[in-house]
């Protein structure tokens, strides 16, 4: 974070650095295999769960952590 002025109006620069460490990177695309883990499950069958972001065909840690990076979000406004 970073203040921009002293006028309580102007709003602080702000770069969450997402993705920027080995283990928010590895963190990211275990999530996406977490999540793949879970919608393969028996129980889920039923609603043909498809998997649309990121895709089945992205398997590696880089790939994943790039798309993870694409297609996060966050609540906070930046």
């Amino acid at each position: 974070m970073h203040i921009k002025s002293n006028q309580f109006t102007v709003a602080p620069a702000i770069a969450p650095n997402y993705l920027s460490t080995a283990q928010d990177r590895q963190v990211a695309a275990d999530s996406l295999r977490i999540t793949r883990n879970i919608v393969s499950q028996s129980a889920l069958a039923k609603y043909q769960p498809e998997e649309f972001k990121p895709g089945v065909q992205y398997q590696t840690d880089e790939e994943l952590t790039k798309l993870a990076g694409d297609i996060a979000t966050t609540i906070f406004i930046l």
